[in-house]
């Protein structure tokens, strides 16, 4: 590796005792104005896991969904590229540490694409320090519980409430937007993560369940709406 990268690498914080930063993957390319950048982490588990957890695979799933991830971001930027959008395109990737703590490790993998608009893509992990593992939504409610129902209902109810108040525009039944574009209800492995209060935040792409000037929608999941299938 570069000696300058090598000198930065040493001032990289450790995450955990479990999982931390042992990298930073670059990668890119540019001719004339069209161009693609990014930069993620690469994880590596150090040291033992909580007295009773398990070892995990949570720093090799998300390395090698980076992997996945910068396949398809560049397989997207040239399908456009190829297609000379007003003779420009560019592709900028990175990553955001969303909560950094002793108990968990909330990272989202981000790409802005611009091609005479901009689109807007991301990725979400959060892991388990304490048995290193990559956690699934179903993971964080009791086996056999209907959290995709209970989920989803206190989403209807934000997004609701939402338009009622004129604070947000989201594809419901009564307006314009056909039955099939309605929301209707989460997918059972939708994107989400733990914040810093250790609510839940489900996460939606662009045009998912609301025009493109929502951007991609968040909602913060009630505690009270949950408690009863909680596992967390």
């Amino acid at each position: 590796c570069m000696p300058e990268l090598a000198q930065a690498l040493e001032g990289v914080p450790v995450i955990g005792p479990v999982i931390r930063v042992a990298d930073l993957r670059t990668y890119g390319f540019r001719w004339g104005d069209t161009a693609l950048s990014g930069e993620l982490p690469v994880l590596e588990e150090t040291g033992s896991p909580a007295v009773g957890g398990t070892a995990g695979n949570g720093a090799e799933a998300v390395n090698e969904a980076a992997d996945d991830y910068i396949a398809q971001v560049q397989e997207t930027f040239l399908w456009y590229a190829a297609r000379e959008y007003q003779g420009y395109v560019a592709s900028d990737t990175g990553y955001q540490v969303l909560r950094d703590d002793g108990e968990i490790l909330s990272l989202c993998f981000y790409t802005t694409l611009n091609a005479g608009g901009s689109v807007d893509y991301s990725r979400y992990f959060t892991l388990d320090k304490a048995t290193g593992e990559l956690l699934a939504l179903s993971d964080l409610f009791t086996e056999g519980s209907d959290y995709v129902g209970t989920v989803s209902a206190d989403i209807l109810r934000q997004m609701e409430e939402q338009v009622a108040a004129g604070e947000g525009d989201y594809f419901l039944p009564g307006g314009i937007w056909s039955e099939e574009e309605c929301f209707q209800a989460i997918d059972p492995d939708q994107q989400f993560y733990l914040d810093e209060n250790g609510d839940l935040v489900i996460v939606f792409g662009e045009y998912e369940v609301a025009p493109g000037s929502m951007g991609m929608p968040r909602f913060v999941i009630d505690e009270e709406a949950i408690s009863d299938i909680w596992a967390r």
